[in-house]
């Protein structure tokens, strides 16, 4: 279908796929290949510096909620890494994203502004990406390993976190692997709409919740995980509940690892449906009946 159209139109589609999807769409014929493989147009200049990534996103869940009576600080709220797998002898710095620790003071004026770029230097993606660890100046006085960035609130941060994560999908490297951990519900809701509006991950992620999402299906229907999911924890600590909705989705059953903080959501119904590769929880009530089938299914 695609042979019939013009040469500007093909640029155009390419100009909104992911490098892992330019990757296979070159191999169907020659002339695909060629319109792809181009220098001067854009997908060719992107495909030429691709590389292999995989990509670590961690959240951080330090900041005050309820306590009105704190002093404003600065704290970690996320954290991007990407391993380059081309060359695992290249050290790329992380990104820390630091935000005030809750909304009491995060109402933002241009002097404020001016304040964080003064403590955080401001820095392109495209800069940031070409940074290897021995480029951060004092990097080991200070006993870091990334680049610091300052936001007035954790909105505007995960916002920063979403463009770059879809710069590594759409400019940087073929995905092979992404990790989200440390997930609560609400910094789901902020980050979803990255997945959900630029269909862009070709790869089963690995995720950590620390929450149950309040929403099972709408959570497992994000097209983050189109492909499956390569590992699942859950580790909700605050609510002592069943998971046993949660066990019971396909999505959860097809996980090739899966971590449970505890197994109560796991039955002797559910378990034989498990089709993970291992399986790490405690089972404080299994009946024996349900031990025969772990030991089988095993």
């Amino acid at each position: 279908m695609l042979n019939g159209y013009p040469v500007e139109l093909l640029e155009a589609i390419f100009y909104y796929l992911p490098i892992s999807d330019l990757v296979e769409t070159a191999k169907v014929n020659r002339r695909l290949n060629a319109v792809i493989g181009n220098k001067n147009n854009r997908s060719g200049k992107r495909l030429s510096g691709k590389n292999r990534v995989s990509i670590f996103v961690h959240f951080y869940d330090n900041l005050y909620r309820n306590n009105s009576s704190h002093g404003m600080y600065f704290t970690h709220v996320a954290e991007l890494r990407h391993l380059e797998l081309n060359d695992p002898n290249i050290w790329r710095p992380k990104m820390l994203f630091i935000t005030t620790c809750c909304n009491r003071h995060n109402s933002l004026t241009s002097n404020y502004q001016e304040v964080l770029d003064n403590v955080w230097h401001p820095i392109t993606d495209e800069e940031f990406f070409r940074l290897n660890l021995e480029d951060i100046p004092n990097n080991n006085e200070l006993g870091l390993d990334g680049i610091e960035q300052g936001f007035w609130s954790k909105a505007a941060a995960i916002q920063r976190l979403k463009r770059m994560l879809f710069y590594l999908f759409m400019d940087y490297g073929v995905v092979s692997s992404i990790s989200i951990t440390n997930i609560t519900n609400e910094t789901w809701n902020m980050l979803c709409d990255i997945f959900e509006n630029h269909h862009m991950v070709r790869c089963k992620p690995s995720i950590n919740l620390t929450e149950i999402p309040k929403d099972i299906d709408k959570f497992f229907s994000s097209p983050l995980f189109l492909k499956g999911i390569d590992t699942l924890g859950i580790f909700d600590s605050e609510h002592d509940v069943p998971y046993y909705e949660l066990c019971a989705h396909p999505k959860v059953q097809t996980a090739q690892n899966l971590q449970l903080r505890k197994g109560i959501g796991i039955t002797d119904v559910s378990l034989p449906r498990l089709k993970c590769n291992t399986l790490y929880a405690k089972f404080p009530k299994m009946s024996k009946d349900g031990l025969k089938i772990f030991l089988k299914v095993g």
